[in-house]
């Protein structure tokens, strides 16, 4: 009984580690995409404002 009780032990704290270790992984990879969220933001408002500033001309009318 007492070595059942010690594996199950150690199963959890396996476990555990596993969930310790995913958890730090999905901070990463959402700290990641946060910073790439704040880098196509500020690269959305730099075109806006390019577009404001020197307006595409149309474009001229194919005739067919």
């Amino acid at each position: 009984m007492r070595l059942q009780v010690d594996r199950y032990k150690a199963l959890l704290v396996k476990q555990r580690d596993i969930m310790i270790a995913l958890t730090a992984r999905l901070n990463e990879r959402d700290d990641s995409i946060l910073g790439l969220q704040e880098e196509l933001e500020a690269y959305d408002a730099h075109q806006k404002c390019a577009l404001l500033i020197w307006p595409a001309q149309a474009p001229a009318e194919s005739s067919p």
